[in-house]
Protein backbone atom coordinates (compact mmCIF):
# COMPACT_ATOMS: atom_id res chain seq x y z
CA UNK A 1 0.00 0.00 0.00
CA UNK A 2 1.44 3.66 -1.12
CA UNK A 3 2.16 6.36 1.05
CA UNK A 4 3.00 8.82 -0.65
CA UNK A 5 -1.50 9.16 -2.86
CA UNK A 6 -1.44 13.17 -3.95
CA UNK A 7 -4.66 15.04 -3.94
CA UNK A 8 -6.00 13.79 -7.23
CA UNK A 9 -5.75 10.35 -5.78
CA UNK A 10 -6.87 10.91 -2.67
CA UNK A 11 -10.29 12.52 -4.25
CA UNK A 12 -10.61 9.36 -6.77
CA UNK A 13 -10.82 7.30 -3.27
CA UNK A 14 -13.08 9.84 -1.44
CA UNK A 15 -15.45 9.43 -4.31
CA UNK A 16 -15.54 5.86 -3.97
CA UNK A 17 -16.69 5.71 -0.42
CA UNK A 18 -20.24 6.20 -1.86
CA UNK A 19 -19.92 3.45 -3.78
CA UNK A 20 -22.71 0.63 -3.33
CA UNK A 21 -19.98 -2.26 -4.15
CA UNK A 22 -18.16 -2.70 -0.50
CA UNK A 23 -15.05 -4.27 -1.83
CA UNK A 24 -14.17 -0.98 -4.09
CA UNK A 25 -15.73 0.99 -0.35
CA UNK A 26 -13.06 -0.85 1.47
CA UNK A 27 -9.93 -0.86 -0.84
CA UNK A 28 -10.84 3.03 -0.82
CA UNK A 29 -10.68 3.05 3.16
CA UNK A 30 -7.43 1.34 3.44
CA UNK A 31 -5.64 3.72 1.03
CA UNK A 32 -7.52 6.78 3.20
CA UNK A 33 -6.03 5.55 6.21
CA UNK A 34 -2.46 5.72 5.15
CA UNK A 35 -3.09 9.20 3.10
CA UNK A 36 -0.88 12.16 3.94
CA UNK A 37 -3.52 13.62 7.05
CA UNK A 38 -2.80 17.32 6.02
CA UNK A 39 -4.44 16.19 2.25
CA UNK A 40 -6.76 13.91 3.52
CA UNK A 41 -8.68 15.91 6.27
CA UNK A 42 -9.24 18.90 4.56
CA UNK A 43 -11.15 17.23 1.29
CA UNK A 44 -13.00 14.98 3.80
CA UNK A 45 -14.27 17.93 5.65
CA UNK A 46 -15.27 19.36 1.94
CA UNK A 47 -16.75 16.04 0.49
CA UNK A 48 -18.66 14.99 3.40
CA UNK A 49 -22.02 17.10 3.26
CA UNK A 50 -22.25 16.78 -0.47
CA UNK A 51 -22.19 12.55 0.21
CA UNK A 52 -24.40 9.76 0.15
CA UNK A 53 -25.23 8.42 3.40
CA UNK A 54 -22.82 5.46 3.03
CA UNK A 55 -20.29 7.98 1.84
CA UNK A 56 -20.63 10.08 4.96
CA UNK A 57 -20.68 7.27 7.52
CA UNK A 58 -17.58 6.18 5.88
CA UNK A 59 -16.01 10.14 6.18
CA UNK A 60 -17.00 9.94 9.65
CA UNK A 61 -14.90 6.95 10.55
CA UNK A 62 -11.80 7.80 9.05
CA UNK A 63 -12.23 11.15 10.65
CA UNK A 64 -12.43 9.16 14.13
CA UNK A 65 -9.18 7.86 13.18
CA UNK A 66 -7.72 11.37 12.98
CA UNK A 67 -6.54 13.18 15.92
CA UNK A 68 -6.41 16.47 14.60
CA UNK A 69 -8.97 19.11 16.23
CA UNK A 70 -10.49 19.95 13.16
CA UNK A 71 -11.99 17.03 12.87
CA UNK A 72 -14.83 17.96 15.48
CA UNK A 73 -16.83 20.17 14.07
CA UNK A 74 -17.51 18.48 10.83
CA UNK A 75 -18.94 15.82 13.32
CA UNK A 76 -20.65 17.21 15.06
CA UNK A 77 -22.46 18.92 12.21
CA UNK A 78 -23.22 15.35 11.13
CA UNK A 79 -25.33 14.97 14.37
CA UNK A 80 -28.13 16.91 12.46
CA UNK A 81 -27.58 15.34 9.18
CA UNK A 82 -31.20 13.89 9.42
CA UNK A 83 -29.94 10.48 8.62
CA UNK A 84 -29.85 8.37 11.96
CA UNK A 85 -27.20 5.61 10.37
CA UNK A 86 -24.98 8.92 10.23
CA UNK A 87 -25.72 10.36 13.20
CA UNK A 88 -24.77 6.93 14.61
CA UNK A 89 -21.92 7.01 12.69
CA UNK A 90 -20.56 10.42 13.75
CA UNK A 91 -21.22 9.72 17.18
CA UNK A 92 -19.29 6.67 17.33
CA UNK A 93 -16.02 8.95 15.59
CA UNK A 94 -16.33 11.37 18.31
CA UNK A 95 -15.76 8.43 20.84
CA UNK A 96 -12.05 9.20 19.64
CA UNK A 97 -12.19 12.92 21.07
CA UNK A 98 -11.94 12.86 24.53
CA UNK A 99 -12.85 17.09 24.94
CA UNK A 100 -15.82 18.32 27.11
CA UNK A 101 -16.60 20.77 24.59
CA UNK A 102 -18.49 17.89 22.65
CA UNK A 103 -20.28 16.93 25.70
CA UNK A 104 -23.53 19.60 25.51
CA UNK A 105 -23.68 18.93 21.30
CA UNK A 106 -23.71 14.88 21.97
CA UNK A 107 -25.77 14.85 25.13
CA UNK A 108 -28.87 15.96 22.83
CA UNK A 109 -28.74 12.82 21.02
CA UNK A 110 -29.68 10.48 24.08
CA UNK A 111 -33.22 11.36 23.38
CA UNK A 112 -33.22 10.66 19.92
CA UNK A 113 -36.24 8.42 18.80
CA UNK A 114 -33.52 5.65 17.24
CA UNK A 115 -32.48 2.99 19.93
CA UNK A 116 -29.40 2.34 18.03
CA UNK A 117 -28.56 6.60 18.13
CA UNK A 118 -28.90 6.26 22.05
CA UNK A 119 -27.23 3.48 22.38
CA UNK A 120 -24.11 4.43 20.51
CA UNK A 121 -24.63 7.87 22.63
CA UNK A 122 -24.72 6.17 25.62
CA UNK A 123 -21.32 3.96 24.54
CA UNK A 124 -19.39 7.26 23.67
CA UNK A 125 -20.28 8.89 27.23
CA UNK A 126 -18.34 5.79 28.55
CA UNK A 127 -16.03 6.47 26.37
CA UNK A 128 -15.41 10.12 27.78
CA UNK A 129 -15.56 9.44 31.12
CA UNK A 130 -12.63 6.28 30.97
CA UNK A 131 -10.55 9.35 29.46
CA UNK A 132 -11.65 11.86 32.34
CA UNK A 133 -13.89 13.74 30.44
CA UNK A 134 -16.07 14.41 34.34
CA UNK A 135 -18.59 17.08 32.56
CA UNK A 136 -20.25 13.61 30.94
CA UNK A 137 -21.75 12.96 34.23
CA UNK A 138 -24.26 15.45 34.33
CA UNK A 139 -26.26 14.59 31.01
CA UNK A 140 -26.18 10.94 31.94
CA UNK A 141 -27.00 11.75 35.32
CA UNK A 142 -30.21 13.41 33.98
CA UNK A 143 -30.74 11.09 31.11
CA UNK A 144 -31.07 8.52 33.99
CA UNK A 145 -33.79 9.94 36.31
CA UNK A 146 -36.09 11.21 32.66
CA UNK A 147 -36.04 7.88 30.38
CA UNK A 148 -38.44 5.81 31.68
CA UNK A 149 -36.70 2.72 29.16
CA UNK A 150 -34.78 0.27 32.05
CA UNK A 151 -32.23 -1.65 29.59
CA UNK A 152 -30.86 1.85 28.24
CA UNK A 153 -30.88 3.49 32.10
CA UNK A 154 -29.05 0.69 33.48
CA UNK A 155 -26.51 0.85 30.67
CA UNK A 156 -26.15 4.46 31.23
CA UNK A 157 -25.52 3.49 35.23
CA UNK A 158 -22.58 1.27 34.08
CA UNK A 159 -20.87 3.88 32.24
CA UNK A 160 -20.36 5.19 36.09
CA UNK A 161 -18.04 2.74 37.05
CA UNK A 162 -15.15 4.34 35.14
CA UNK A 163 -14.68 7.41 37.28
CA UNK A 164 -12.42 8.14 39.98
CA UNK A 165 -13.57 7.43 43.35
CA UNK A 166 -13.50 11.58 44.23
CA UNK A 167 -15.92 11.64 41.55
CA UNK A 168 -18.31 8.59 41.81
CA UNK A 169 -19.24 8.57 45.61
CA UNK A 170 -21.24 11.84 44.61
CA UNK A 171 -22.53 10.33 41.95
CA UNK A 172 -23.43 6.99 44.33
CA UNK A 173 -24.95 8.84 46.72
CA UNK A 174 -27.16 10.76 43.83
CA UNK A 175 -28.50 7.09 42.92
CA UNK A 176 -29.02 6.02 46.38
CA UNK A 177 -31.34 9.50 46.92
CA UNK A 178 -33.20 8.58 43.85
CA UNK A 179 -35.02 4.91 45.63
CA UNK A 180 -35.47 3.33 42.14
CA UNK A 181 -36.24 -0.55 42.27
CA UNK A 182 -34.45 -0.72 38.49
CA UNK A 183 -31.45 1.08 39.57
CA UNK A 184 -31.02 -0.52 43.12
CA UNK A 185 -29.23 -3.67 41.94
CA UNK A 186 -26.20 -1.07 40.29
CA UNK A 187 -25.77 0.79 43.48
CA UNK A 188 -23.92 -2.14 45.23
CA UNK A 189 -21.73 -2.93 41.75
CA UNK A 190 -20.58 0.49 41.93
CA UNK A 191 -19.67 0.48 45.27
CA UNK A 192 -17.60 -2.68 44.84
CA UNK A 193 -15.72 -0.61 42.35
CA UNK A 194 -14.63 1.38 45.42
CA UNK A 195 -13.49 -1.49 47.82
CA UNK A 196 -11.92 -3.28 44.58
CA UNK A 197 -9.72 0.44 43.71
CA UNK A 198 -8.54 0.75 47.52
CA UNK A 199 -4.86 0.80 46.67
CA UNK A 200 -3.38 -2.54 47.89
CA UNK A 201 -5.75 -4.28 45.99
CA UNK A 202 -5.94 -2.36 42.99
CA UNK A 203 -2.16 -2.50 42.77
CA UNK A 204 -2.49 -6.50 42.33
CA UNK A 205 -5.57 -6.09 39.94
CA UNK A 206 -3.89 -3.25 37.55
CA UNK A 207 -0.53 -5.68 37.47
CA UNK A 208 -2.54 -8.69 36.97
CA UNK A 209 -4.88 -6.73 34.08
CA UNK A 210 -1.60 -5.48 32.38
CA UNK A 211 -0.04 -8.99 32.31
CA UNK A 212 -3.46 -10.04 30.51
CA UNK A 213 -2.89 -7.36 27.42
CA UNK A 214 -0.12 -10.43 26.12
CA UNK A 215 -2.85 -13.03 26.14
CA UNK A 216 -3.56 -14.45 22.73
CA UNK A 217 -7.15 -13.70 23.06
CA UNK A 218 -8.32 -10.49 21.36
CA UNK A 219 -11.21 -9.89 23.09
CA UNK A 220 -9.68 -10.99 26.53
CA UNK A 221 -6.86 -8.53 26.18
CA UNK A 222 -9.56 -5.21 24.78
CA UNK A 223 -11.22 -6.15 28.28
CA UNK A 224 -7.54 -6.47 30.60
CA UNK A 225 -7.33 -2.58 28.70
CA UNK A 226 -10.56 -1.18 29.33
CA UNK A 227 -10.42 -2.16 32.84
CA UNK A 228 -7.04 -0.70 33.26
CA UNK A 229 -8.47 2.27 32.17
CA UNK A 230 -10.60 2.70 34.46
CA UNK A 231 -8.43 2.76 37.59
CA UNK A 232 -7.24 6.11 36.13
CA UNK A 233 -4.35 8.24 38.03
CA UNK A 234 -3.01 5.08 40.03
CA UNK A 235 -2.78 3.05 36.63
CA UNK A 236 -1.21 5.68 35.03
CA UNK A 237 1.29 5.96 37.68
CA UNK A 238 1.97 1.95 37.58
CA UNK A 239 1.79 2.31 33.77
CA UNK A 240 4.86 5.59 33.60
CA UNK A 241 6.88 2.99 35.90
CA UNK A 242 6.69 -0.27 33.44
CA UNK A 243 7.62 1.94 30.99
CA UNK A 244 11.05 3.45 32.65
CA UNK A 245 11.77 0.40 34.38
CA UNK A 246 14.92 -1.66 34.03
CA UNK A 247 14.09 -4.14 31.76
CA UNK A 248 11.48 -3.55 30.32
CA UNK A 249 11.34 -4.07 26.62
CA UNK A 250 9.56 -2.72 23.04
CA UNK A 251 6.52 -4.62 23.60
CA UNK A 252 5.92 -3.71 27.31
CA UNK A 253 6.35 -0.33 26.54
CA UNK A 254 4.30 -0.14 24.03
CA UNK A 255 1.67 -1.51 25.74
CA UNK A 256 1.48 0.89 28.85
CA UNK A 257 2.03 3.78 26.71
CA UNK A 258 -1.03 2.64 24.79
CA UNK A 259 -2.74 2.41 27.94
CA UNK A 260 -1.90 5.96 29.44
CA UNK A 261 -2.93 7.71 25.56
CA UNK A 262 -6.81 6.06 26.18
CA UNK A 263 -6.31 7.27 29.91
CA UNK A 264 -5.98 10.54 28.10
CA UNK A 265 -6.90 13.24 30.79
CA UNK A 266 -7.10 11.16 33.95
CA UNK A 267 -3.18 10.21 32.79
CA UNK A 268 -2.50 14.10 32.76
CA UNK A 269 -1.06 14.83 37.17
CA UNK A 270 0.86 11.36 36.44
CA UNK A 271 2.20 12.33 32.82
CA UNK A 272 2.69 16.31 33.97
CA UNK A 273 4.76 15.18 37.45
CA UNK A 274 7.20 12.74 35.19
CA UNK A 275 7.96 15.60 32.87
CA UNK A 276 8.15 18.13 35.93
CA UNK A 277 11.11 16.04 37.64
CA UNK A 278 13.02 14.37 34.85
CA UNK A 279 16.71 15.12 34.82
CA UNK A 280 17.83 11.41 34.11
CA UNK A 281 19.66 13.38 30.46
CA UNK A 282 22.49 11.17 30.87
CA UNK A 283 20.51 7.71 30.76
CA UNK A 284 19.93 6.82 27.11
CA UNK A 285 17.22 4.72 27.00
CA UNK A 286 14.83 6.80 29.38
CA UNK A 287 15.73 10.32 27.53
CA UNK A 288 14.34 7.84 24.01
CA UNK A 289 11.04 6.33 26.51
CA UNK A 290 9.92 9.92 27.53
CA UNK A 291 10.28 11.62 23.83
CA UNK A 292 8.41 8.35 22.80
CA UNK A 293 5.78 9.02 25.07
CA UNK A 294 4.97 12.46 24.68
CA UNK A 295 4.69 11.79 20.66
CA UNK A 296 1.98 9.31 21.30
CA UNK A 297 0.03 11.63 23.40
CA UNK A 298 -3.39 12.88 22.67
CA UNK A 299 -2.98 16.29 20.85
CA UNK A 300 -5.70 17.88 23.24
CA UNK A 301 -3.13 17.33 26.38
CA UNK A 302 -0.31 19.36 24.87
CA UNK A 303 -1.50 23.00 26.23
CA UNK A 304 -1.42 21.35 29.63
CA UNK A 305 1.50 20.18 29.65
CA UNK A 306 3.52 23.43 28.32
CA UNK A 307 4.89 24.37 31.52
CA UNK A 308 6.16 21.28 32.33
CA UNK A 309 7.55 20.48 28.68
CA UNK A 310 9.28 24.29 29.09
CA UNK A 311 10.93 23.79 32.09
CA UNK A 312 12.21 20.13 30.79
CA UNK A 313 13.83 21.89 27.90
CA UNK A 314 15.13 24.19 30.43
CA UNK A 315 17.02 22.09 32.27
CA UNK A 316 18.20 20.18 28.95
CA UNK A 317 19.98 23.40 28.37
CA UNK A 318 22.56 23.00 31.10
CA UNK A 319 23.09 19.25 30.88
CA UNK A 320 23.74 18.91 27.27
CA UNK A 321 27.41 20.79 27.05
CA UNK A 322 28.29 17.71 29.63
CA UNK A 323 27.00 14.86 27.63
CA UNK A 324 29.33 12.52 24.98
CA UNK A 325 27.87 12.60 21.40
CA UNK A 326 25.43 9.68 21.58
CA UNK A 327 23.63 11.11 24.60
CA UNK A 328 23.48 14.72 23.23
CA UNK A 329 22.34 13.09 19.60
CA UNK A 330 19.36 11.43 22.43
CA UNK A 331 18.71 14.69 23.99
CA UNK A 332 18.18 16.23 20.17
CA UNK A 333 15.64 14.03 19.40
CA UNK A 334 14.07 14.24 23.32
CA UNK A 335 14.03 18.16 22.54
CA UNK A 336 12.42 17.36 18.68
CA UNK A 337 9.39 15.41 20.68
CA UNK A 338 9.28 18.25 22.85
CA UNK A 339 8.99 20.97 20.09
CA UNK A 340 6.53 19.17 17.77
CA UNK A 341 3.92 18.91 21.04
CA UNK A 342 4.47 22.25 21.92
CA UNK A 343 3.47 23.37 18.31
CA UNK A 344 0.94 21.36 18.05
CA UNK A 345 -0.22 22.93 20.93
CA UNK A 346 0.06 26.24 20.12
CA UNK A 347 3.16 27.65 21.93
CA UNK A 348 5.81 29.58 20.85
CA UNK A 349 7.82 29.93 24.32
CA UNK A 350 10.36 28.14 23.09
CA UNK A 351 11.20 29.43 19.70
CA UNK A 352 14.57 30.42 20.62
CA UNK A 353 15.52 27.35 20.90
CA UNK A 354 14.21 25.92 17.99
CA UNK A 355 15.62 28.62 15.64
CA UNK A 356 19.15 27.28 17.63
CA UNK A 357 18.59 23.79 16.81
CA UNK A 358 17.65 24.52 13.28
CA UNK A 359 20.22 26.36 12.73
CA UNK A 360 20.62 26.36 9.03
CA UNK A 361 19.33 23.23 8.28
CA UNK A 362 22.32 20.99 8.15
CA UNK A 363 21.64 19.65 11.70
CA UNK A 364 18.51 18.17 10.25
CA UNK A 365 18.49 14.02 9.66
CA UNK A 366 15.32 13.63 9.79
CA UNK A 367 11.38 15.20 9.37
CA UNK A 368 10.12 15.83 12.52
CA UNK A 369 11.66 19.08 13.63
CA UNK A 370 10.44 20.29 10.06
CA UNK A 371 6.36 19.55 11.62
CA UNK A 372 7.48 22.19 14.92
CA UNK A 373 8.30 24.63 12.14
CA UNK A 374 5.51 24.26 9.87
CA UNK A 375 3.11 24.99 12.26
CA UNK A 376 4.83 27.72 14.49
CA UNK A 377 7.88 28.68 12.43
CA UNK A 378 8.30 32.77 10.68
CA UNK A 379 9.90 34.35 7.82
CA UNK A 380 13.44 33.59 9.55
CA UNK A 381 13.44 29.79 8.14
CA UNK A 382 12.20 29.87 4.83
CA UNK A 383 16.31 30.99 3.33
CA UNK A 384 17.08 27.51 5.13
CA UNK A 385 14.11 25.71 4.36
CA UNK A 386 14.37 26.41 0.77
CA UNK A 387 18.17 25.58 0.50
CA UNK A 388 17.31 22.13 2.32
CA UNK A 389 14.83 21.52 -0.64
CA UNK A 390 17.62 21.95 -3.09
CA UNK A 391 20.21 20.32 -1.78
CA UNK A 392 20.25 16.61 -3.77
CA UNK A 393 21.88 15.06 -0.35
CA UNK A 394 18.38 15.51 1.60
CA UNK A 395 16.20 12.19 1.40
CA UNK A 396 12.57 12.94 -0.69
CA UNK A 397 10.61 12.97 2.41
CA UNK A 398 12.48 15.33 4.00
CA UNK A 399 12.60 17.60 1.61
CA UNK A 400 8.88 17.24 1.42
CA UNK A 401 8.24 18.12 5.06
CA UNK A 402 10.56 21.15 4.13
CA UNK A 403 8.01 22.22 0.79
CA UNK A 404 5.29 21.97 3.55
CA UNK A 405 6.73 23.85 6.22
CA UNK A 406 8.11 26.74 2.89
CA UNK A 407 3.84 26.62 2.04
CA UNK A 408 2.73 26.86 5.48
CA UNK A 409 5.03 29.70 6.97
CA UNK A 410 4.22 31.78 3.56
CA UNK A 411 0.73 31.84 4.06
CA UNK A 412 0.85 32.15 7.57
CA UNK A 413 3.35 35.22 7.69
CA UNK A 414 1.20 36.67 4.34
CA UNK A 415 4.36 36.76 2.73
CA UNK A 416 2.83 36.92 -1.01
CA UNK A 417 6.12 39.69 -1.61
CA UNK A 418 8.98 36.92 -0.76
CA UNK A 419 10.02 35.09 -3.55
CA UNK A 420 8.80 31.83 -4.06
CA UNK A 421 10.98 28.02 -3.10
CA UNK A 422 11.86 28.05 -6.60
CA UNK A 423 13.10 31.35 -6.50
CA UNK A 424 14.64 30.98 -3.30
CA UNK A 425 16.31 28.13 -4.62
CA UNK A 426 18.27 29.63 -7.29
CA UNK A 427 21.98 30.57 -6.61
CA UNK A 428 22.23 34.40 -5.54
CA UNK A 429 24.30 36.21 -8.60
CA UNK A 430 26.62 39.28 -8.25
CA UNK A 431 25.44 42.25 -10.05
Amino acid sequence: MRLDYNEDEIRGFILQLGSEDDDIANEAIDALIVSDPEIKIPLFIQALPENNSAGKQRICFLLGGCEEECCVPPLLDMLDDGDDFVAAAAIEALEQFARSSIVTPVSEMLYSDNPHVVKKTIHCFGKMLSAGVVEAIEPLMRFVKMTGHRATRLSAVQNFKYLEKENLLPVIDELKKLHDADLEPEIPLLMDELEIRQEDNAIKEIKRLYRGLSSQKYVYQKACESEVVAYGKLAADIMLEIMFAEGTDTPQFVKAVSIVKKMCWKALPSIRNLIETFNEFDIKHKMHRLGALISCLQPVLYPELEPAMLGLLDRSILFEPTLHADLQSQLRSLKTSIHVALAEGGCTAAMADLIAMFGDGRNITDEELLKAIRLIGGQEFLRPLSDMHADPSYPWYVKKEAEKAFAAISKRTGSEGLPSLADFSKPETNN
